[in-house]
């Protein structure tokens, strides 16, 4: 369980650079360099956190995901603060790119609601971390991933706490 609890902490100490500038440097060509797309990425990203943090936010009070969600909470807000550093001057945008929005989950038992916004975000994050041009944003990426199946893990009834 302790594992479980330094994942905010462990996360937080990781740092990624922000997404570069592709400018031209003096006598270089003038043509269009292809753009980062980390920076889309990135916020896409954060979109989708912030979309989870809505659902833990929505099924929290359930007695029955109250521990859980307190984890998620503190998870998803080191997850924010650290991917956020890397687009100082942008919030995230609601919304998938090209217009598409993330479903609003059906209502339902507040565990399995829970879990499968969850599981949604960790696919999110994993498909994220392959998309990544930067290898630190990939590790940071894979590791919030791995974050977020760590919890769900930690949280099987049953599951002995190390």
């Amino acid at each position: 369980m302790a594992a479980a609890f330094a994942t905010p902490v462990a996360l937080a100490a990781c740092d990624i650079d922000p997404p570069r500038d592709e400018t031209p440097e003096q006598g270089e060509s003038d043509a269009p360099l292809p753009q980062d797309d980390d920076t889309g990425l990135v916020a896409t990203v954060l979109d989708r956190i912030e979309e989870t943090r809505g659902v833990v936010a929505t099924v929290a009070s359930a007695p029955v995901v109250v521990a859980l969600a307190s984890r998620l909470r503190a998870l998803h807000s080191a997850q924010t603060d650290l991917l956020g550093e890397a687009l100082p001057d942008q919030e995230p945008k609601a919304g998938a790119p090209g217009g598409e929005t993330t479903p609003v989950p059906e209502p339902g038992p507040p565990r399995r609601t829970l879990l499968a916004a969850e599981r949604r975000l960790q696919r999110e994050l994993v498909r994220a971390a392959g998309q990544a041009s930067s290898g630190d944003l990939a590790r940071v990426l894979a590791s919030a991933a791995a974050a977020v199946a760590q919890e769900l893990a930690a949280d099987v009834p049953g599951a002995v706490a190390p």
